[in-house]
């Protein structure tokens, strides 16, 4: 299950990107409340579903409207309603990454029946670039992942490139981002 928190920041991309009226037709399309409430649960086919409808009606792939919510979460969500939470995962974007588990476990108290994500960080000796392995229950979000990196990548101004490495070259049972800090003065 999703909380509605999830899926009104979903609601609150989609108007702000295509309009309100273009909402309610993503809503019918993925059989949906029009609003949510934010510590209610909701099936994670609700969720899917309203990116379905959404890429059919906006013909943009929902592999880059998952990227894009990533992203709309940290600039309209985490960095205004939750910047506290966001403080005290970290000062940057590395430290961000490794307490990415002891922020969820926080959220985890507080949400009844909350099941994160987690996460690996494993940094290069040179400092230079950083493995991510994420682990997760639920499939086809590594987009939404590369998004809410791009945006904490912004909001800590420390400019990433994310790759994403294969699976056939993973030997753990994760998916894995490769990120390289890249030094702007290049």
């Amino acid at each position: 299950v999703m909380y509605g928190m999830i899926n009104e920041a979903a609601k609150r991309m989609i108007v702000k990107e295509f309009g309100i009226e273009n909402w309610l037709k993503v809503s019918s399309a993925a059989k949906c409340p029009g609003t949510f409430d934010a510590m209610s649960t909701y099936d994670d086919a609700i969720t899917y579903g309203i990116i379905a409808a959404a890429s059919e009606l906006t013909s943009r792939s929902e592999e880059e409207l998952l990227v894009s919510f990533g992203e709309f979460w940290i600039d309209e969500i985490a960095s205004k309603e939750y910047r506290s939470l966001l403080r005290q995962t970290g000062g940057c974007l590395f430290t961000c990454l490794q307490n990415l588990d002891v922020m969820h476990q926080r959220l985890e108290s507080m949400f009844k029946g909350y099941r994160p994500p987690s996460f690996r960080v494993v940094e290069d000796d040179s400092g230079m670039f950083l493995k991510l392995d994420y682990y997760s229950e639920r499939k086809g979000l590594l987009p939404f992942l590369v998004g809410l990196i791009q945006g904490l990548s912004r909001y800590y101004k420390q400019p990433t490139k994310i790759e994403v490495m294969p699976i056939e070259s993973n030997p753990m049972p994760c998916e894995t981002l490769k990120l390289t800090f890249v030094d702007e003065e290049q």
